[in-house]
């Protein structure tokens, strides 16, 4: 008679598992049917025997601790999936408990040479770190031992499961579990055929010993992966990928692992290369040479770049003031002439403030704007470079809206490529603000007018976010260099 609660909700689920076994056993099919129309030995008062053996199913027993393990992380007492309300095993063999306080419940178990394992529930997978022994930004590689072998073991919390090469496998001659083949799934979406199992391989790490049940796969890099399932088990975890350490509690020790002083640059023999090659990984052949500089060479150049920047002074330089009037100046056409585009400023941050008036009066010393009283008026706000800087923006959406489209042809990309086969120098111009470098017509400038906190503006230069501007700008370089293209 069990005495608690708990002890009573244990003997109704393992008597309530021989039940729907037995009814499976009958029925050789799966599920149970709901459509039978056979007795209900539960109706019918007859007390279910617990050591019938449904026909073609395989005993397993239980131990307390694993029974309390598989309690702690939510799963099924029979199979390895969640257990949620409703649920139902998928597999074909009976979970007994084993209870040190019954008596005359045990069912002798199977030969363990006649047990075939089914292989995991889940999908198994492996990452391609793994499967190549590249470190990744998830993976660890720790030195450890297997029957006294030396390996290298990838910690990768990117694989599912634990894996171990099938040739070192064979070599140390582990015990061998049967199990139904099953398909890993690869990264790169390639399946791999698994076939043996290897159950509570001690794997000697510096100062602790660990188990772990292994899958042999064909890996190539590493000769041991620790995945998902292995790491579920440890608990609360602490890997510091940088350093190479990896801290957990195994009872109540603290274990610290760590990847040592390992090199990424190792010199390898022919053998190692040559397993490499045959596993299918990729190899590359770097040449490393050391250039030499002859300072008077050097001395010589700078003095020609010299000369060259000072006689092109006006072009290289910084440009200061306006440029000139051309016959290419950007204009505005507008639907509606006489409808002036306004919209509201827009509220930013204060720390922007600063920074909006400083760039503000930068483009009024260098004369890209001036101050005036317009009808239009388009809002100003900030984007963040790269680098961290500011970029001032004026949002034109609205202007845009209202301007007729430039129809000017945009050079195809591949039309250039198709002009330029055969060429061996490439020659490349990069202007500085290029947009800038072109004047607004006289008659527009007032369209362009911005406002912030501290006052009204408008450029005198054509400024970006125009729509119109991509194609002023190619028809002033299509004017400027006709006689080179």
């Amino acid at each position: 008679r069990p005495d608690t609660m708990h002890d009573a909700m244990e003997v109704a689920r393992r008597r309530e598992d021989h039940l729907v076994a037995t009814r499976r056993g009958r029925a050789d099919v799966r599920f149970p049917d709901t459509r039978r129309t056979g007795p209900n030995p539960a109706k019918a008062g007859a007390r279910p025997n617990v050591n019938t053996r449904p026909a073609g199913s395989i005993v397993r027993r239980l131990s307390p601790e694993e029974v309390k393990r598989r309690r702690e992380r939510g799963l099924c007492f029979k199979c390895q999936e969640k257990f949620t309300p409703g649920h139902q095993c998928k597999q074909a063999f009976v979970i007994e408990v084993a209870n040190p306080d019954e008596e005359g419940s045990e069912t002798e178990e199977e030969p363990p040479q006649d047990i075939i394992v089914e292989g995991p529930d889940e999908e198994a997978e492996i990452s391609m770190h793994a499967m190549a022994g590249i470190r990744g930004p998830r993976t660890m590689r720790l030195p450890a031992w297997v029957r006294d072998r030396k390996v290298v073991v990838l910690v990768d919390n990117g694989s599912s499961h634990n894996f171990i090469n099938a040739e070192l496998s064979q070599k140390l001659n582990l015990p061998t579990t049967k199990i139904e083949p099953f398909e890993v799934r690869v990264a790169n979406g390639e399946r791999l055929q698994c076939t043996k199992s290897f159950r509570k391989v001690p794997i000697r790490f510096s100062g602790v010993t660990v188990k772990a049940d292994l899958y042999a796969l064909p890996l190539v890099g590493p000769d041991v992966v620790l995945g998902v399932q292995w790491l579920e088990g440890l608990g609360k975890v602490t890997t510091d990928y940088r350093t190479g350490i990896m801290e957990f509690n195994s009872g109540d020790q603290q274990v610290t692992l760590s990847s040592g002083n390992e090199k990424d640059t190792k010199e390898v023999g022919l053998k190692s290369i040559e397993k490499v090659w045959r596993g299918g990984g990729q190899i590359f052949a770097v040449l490393v040479e050391k250039t030499e500089t002859h300072k008077g060479q050097e001395e010589q150049q700078r003095g020609d770049v010299h000369e060259l920047l000072q006689e092109f002074e006006g072009v290289l330089g910084e440009p200061k003031g306006l440029p000139p009037h051309w016959e290419f100046d950007h204009r505005i056409p507008l639907v509606n002439e006489q409808h002036a585009i306004h919209v509201h400023p827009y509220r930013y941050a204060h720390f922007q403030k600063t920074e909006i008036e400083w760039q503000v009066v930068e483009m009024l010393e260098s004369g890209l704007i001036q101050h005036y009283k317009s009808p239009f008026s388009s809002p100003v706000l900030l984007a963040k470079k790269k680098d961290g800087t500011w970029r001032f923006c004026t949002d034109y959406r609205a202007l845009n809206a209202a301007t007729i489209k430039d129809r000017f042809p945009i050079p195809s990309v591949d039309d250039m490529l198709d002009e330029l086969a055969g060429s061996r120098y490439f020659s490349k111009l990069d202007l500085r603000a290029g947009y800038h470098q072109i004047r607004l017509h006289k008659a527009d400038i007032p369209k362009t007018a911005f406002r912030t906190h501290q006052g009204h503006y408008e450029y005198l230069v054509m400024p970006f976010g125009l729509c119109n501007a991509p194609f002023t700008f190619q028809f002033a370089m299509n004017s400027i260099f006709k006689e080179y293209l």
